[in-house]
């Protein structure tokens, strides 16, 4: 299996398909979703490590991606 990302405009699109597409599937495989949180170095000093810290993000992981499916066969369903 496979996973990838879905970008939307608005963080409240990809929550809105994140509601509505969680639990479907694609050629017989249940799609595991959920909001990708990329994470941002912030150098505190050249001494200290870099904290990290989250940011808001518009963009769903999506995992067990059967490695069939086809681009447009995600683009309907995340379309």
């Amino acid at each position: 299996m496979g996973y990838g990302f879905v970008e939307y405009k608005k963080r409240s699109d990809a929550l809105n398909a994140l509601k509505k597409l969680q639990n479907s599937s694609v050629e017989g495989h249940n799609l595991e979703l959920k909001m990708s949180h990329r994470t941002k170095n912030d150098k505190v000093s050249k001494r200290k490590s870099a904290s990290l810290t989250k940011q808001n993000t518009s963009k769903i992981l999506v995992r067990n991606v059967p490695f069939e499916a086809s681009k447009k066969e995600i683009k309907e369903l995340f379309g």
